[in-house]
């Protein structure tokens, strides 16, 4: 989740009658309503302001149209940095199970695959894939299987 330093909010726990937002289908979303436990039942209305996209839902975080947004936490650290605004803005768990990204190859390309994940494990072991990753992402997103390749 995302939400500006000025709103005060830090966890979900201060999630308690504010409006959050998220993109409509995410698997965010889904997992907020699958779970109301962790954030619905706190929200305003019990509910998510839903956009079509993260973009819109930004400029709405931006405007305190809402208090806080309902993203992942990369793209919500690319986004912030890319902008040269992540000082501004607090990114903090919702508490639903993190997801990993991937690069997709088609099962053919095998050779394509090996190649691609050695060079995750060779970047990693210089600390360029770190050095990337903290400009656009605000820190190391590295999966285990990159990190524990040493």
């Amino acid at each position: 989740m995302v939400s500006k330093k000025s709103k005060n909010i830090h966890s979900i726990q201060d999630m308690t009658d504010k409006v959050l937002g998220a993109q409509a289908g995410s698997s965010g979303y889904l997992d907020f309503e699958a779970q109301p436990d962790l954030l619905k039942n706190r929200v305003k209305d019990q509910k998510a302001n839903q956009y079509q996209s993260f973009n819109e839902a930004l400029i709405d975080l931006k405007n305190d149209r809402i208090d806080a947004l309902l993203i992942d936490r990369v793209y919500a650290n690319y986004y912030l940095q890319s902008e040269g605004i992540l000082n501004d803005y607090r990114v903090f768990s919702a508490g639903f199970e993190s997801e990993s990204f991937a690069v997709g190859v088609r099962p053919a390309d095998k050779s394509l695959l090996a190649a691609l994940n050695q060079a995750f494990v060779e970047l990693y072991q210089e600390g360029k894939f770190q050095e990337i990753s903290q400009k656009w992402f605000g820190e190391d997103v590295a999966t285990s299987q990159v990190k524990n390749q040493e």
